[in-house]
């Protein structure tokens, strides 16, 4: 079955499509018998026969398995420099006295935050606890202290909405009629 890559037809011979007329195969030309050329040489082997039977067989062959090889003793070469390092002597691991392994002494006094703040930006001294700079209006560098966390949004908890009862989290607005879904 031959199907027409154009209109999809369907034939069971034929080289041109019945229905649209695209050709569906090419035919080539029968192929021209190879006549060698009298003046290069022939690179082909002439055919050959076996060679006669001396009686030889597989059993007559040499074992090579590696259990029957000799053993060789190999001697080194006097006049050739030995590159491997010599064995190190045995010695037990002691603590080096100048290594530090703990952390540094505390002095009990902590680093006092500036009351100013520096924009990186534009370079502009600025107080602290202000968001933008309103130099160039790029945001300030902030800085935790120490023991006083950011506080965090309550985390969303599964509630009704209160205008449909479609199912909502607190804190956010109802997907379906846009209420304000209040915690407890």
């Amino acid at each position: 079955m031959v199907v027409c890559p154009l209109c999809n037809h369907t034939q069971t011979v034929g080289a041109v499509c019945d229905e649209c007329g695209k050709v569906l195969a090419r035919t080539l030309p029968a192929a021209a018998p190879v006549v060698p050329l009298e003046e290069m040489m022939n690179t082909r082997f002439e055919p050959t026969s076996a060679p006669p039977d001396d009686g030889l067989g597989a059993n007559d062959l040499e074992p090579t398995a590696e259990s029957r090889l000799p053993s060789y003793d190999i001697a080194r070469a006097v006049d050739l420099e030995d590159t491997r390092l010599p064995a190190a002597p045995a010695s037990p691991a002691a603590a080096l006295a100048e290594l530090d392994t703990g952390r540094a002494e505390f002095l009990g006094a902590r680093t006092v935050l500036a009351e100013q703040v520096l924009c990186r930006y534009c370079r502009q001294p600025h107080a602290r606890g202000g968001l933008l700079c309103p130099h160039c209006g790029m945001r300030l560098p902030t800085a935790r202290r120490e023991g006083v966390a950011a506080p965090r949004p309550a985390a969303p908890t599964p509630a009704r909405c209160p205008g449909c009862g479609a199912p909502a989290l607190s804190g956010q607005r109802c997907g379906d009629c846009g209420t304000e879904v209040r915690s407890g």
